[in-house]
């Protein structure tokens, strides 16, 4: 019963929701890095 009740409690943490959050945080930086990367090579070909 206390084992429910804690995954109960860590699947409806705020620290999980800002891990959430910061992974997907990270993703976007690694994907806009690529995107002006990409950009800047498309740039000084032409």
């Amino acid at each position: 019963m206390k084992l429910i009740y804690f995954e109960k409690l860590y699947n409806y943490s705020p620290l999980s929701f800002i891990l959430a959050i910061s992974i997907l945080h990270y993703l976007n930086q690694y994907i806009t890095l690529n995107y002006v990367y990409l950009l800047m090579k498309v740039f000084h070909l032409l």
